[in-house]
């Protein structure tokens, strides 16, 4: 579950309109089309429109430091360890930060729920009310409602800002992983530690 969430907001982080497409992850020489897996084994970081590209090649090594990338038509691997592991470094601070996304998710999740369950219950006063003629709702009840739903308005308000910023975090510090790793699988190709494994 948590290596699905750090892959997601890896994922959203990199697909925020203008900060480039899933094919523009890495800067490695004239190469276009771009794309990359970094794992441990157990948390994956990726950018890239693959498929299902590397699924058979990243269950050969579980629970190692692996890296995969695609520059155009080639794919390359390493699994230098340390390379790999320097690779898997860089992405720390961006898994750290997508953990906190998603922590701040399941927050926003359950808000979200206990207002739909709050509004729910307002709609069917409402109908109650339209059957048998009567007024606003003034009664202890649906003025608890309407304070509770105000007050969860203002905790997701907070919640959202604290995205905002936490978006914002990740997109600066996936900016500097990717040139990092953009620099580090440039000297792997060069020293031999990068393999290609074939081509598209």
């Amino acid at each position: 579950m948590l290596a699905t969430l750090l892959l997601i907001a890896a994922l959203v982080a990199t697909s925020l309109p203008g900060e480039g497409s899933y094919d523009e992850c890495l800067e490695i020489g004239s190469a276009r089309r771009t794309a990359y897996i970094v794992t441990d084994g157990e948390h994956q970081t990726m950018c890239g429109n693959m498929g299902d590209l590397f699924a058979d090649e990243a269950k050969r090594d579980e629970r190692k430091d692996v890296v995969w990338f695609r520059l155009d038509g080639q794919c390359w691997v390493v699994r230098d360890p340390a390379v790999a592991g320097e690779a898997v470094r860089l992405f720390e601070k961006v898994n750290e930060i997508g953990g906190r996304q998603g922590f701040l998710g399941a927050k926003q999740g359950r808000i979200g729920a206990e207002q739909g369950r709050i509004g729910a219950e307002q709609a069917a006063q409402a109908l109650r009310r339209l059957g048998t003629g009567g007024a606003g709702d003034d009664s202890p009840s649906g003025e608890a409602s309407a304070a509770r739903m105000r007050e969860l308005g203002e905790q997701m308000k907070v919640l959202g800002h604290e995205q905002s910023v936490l978006g914002k975090e990740m997109r600066d510090e996936l900016t500097r992983a990717q040139a990092g790793l953009s620099k580090l699988l440039e000297e792997a190709m060069k020293d031999g530690t990068a393999i290609p494994i074939r081509r598209l």
